[in-house]
């Protein structure tokens, strides 16, 4: 039986390069869906009949890593990769704490992969060439990443970092104005950063946002 593969990229580009590669490469391997956002990824999992979902770590409004936490808080065996150009051992220790079992750069062979989707298949973890191991203790910090913001805190965080204000922000969630502002104060709290351009900055190295 072949291995069902979900793939979430906001760039056509890569899903078909993904599609075409694992066509050509992995006839034990079918692509059977695809999305652009993590919110999106989120909603198809519901419907079942997915082994393997690859995504991006930098996707609108929510990142790849959030949406692996949120993803295995519905389905604990959802397993994930994370196919992407951030290769920082602070982002992969964070992946790896929410459970994601491979992280393969895009810049990497096309097989590398294949592997990694056969070996999530398998419940095994998969880190491709060039990806930097954390130390194990890395990956149980959370009080110094973005782990240790709320769900509600991470998506506001998200759409900081996509220039939406706080009022566009409360209106996109469903928040009052307020709200949303606690929120900002909490993460510059958490984050130990002071303005919103330190938030952006920091959304952009973590994978939250494009430059």
């Amino acid at each position: 039986m072949a291995i069902r593969v979900f793939v979430a990229d906001d760039h056509p580009v890569v899903r078909d390069g993904v599609r075409f590669a694992l066509r050509n490469e992995a006839p034990g391997i079918e692509v059977v869906g695809e999305a652009t956002n993590g919110a999106d990824v989120l909603e198809r999992a519901a419907k079942g009949g997915i082994d393997v979902y690859v995504m991006d770590v930098t996707m609108p409004r929510l990142n790849g890593v959030e949406t692996a936490r949120r993803l295995r808080r519905i389905l604990p065996d959802a397993r994930v990769i994370l196919l992407t150009m951030h290769n920082s051992a602070r982002l992969v220790a964070d992946a790896m704490a929410v459970g994601v079992l491979g992280y393969v750069l895009k810049d990497a062979m096309a097989g590398e992969l294949t592997k990694a989707i056969k070996a999530a298949a398998e419940g095994k973890s998969y880190l491709g060439q060039g990806v930097p191991v954390p130390p194990a203790e890395a990956s149980r910090r959370r009080g110094e990443s973005s782990l240790a913001l709320s769900e509600r805190e991470a998506e506001v965080l998200q759409l900081i970092a996509e220039g939406l204000s706080s009022k566009e922000i409360a209106d996109r969630m469903g928040l009052t104005f307020n709200t949303v502002n606690v929120h900002r104060r909490n993460i510059m709290q958490k984050l130990g950063l002071h303005k919103d351009t330190e938030l952006v900055r920091y959304a952009i190295s973590e994978g939250r946002a494009k430059l």
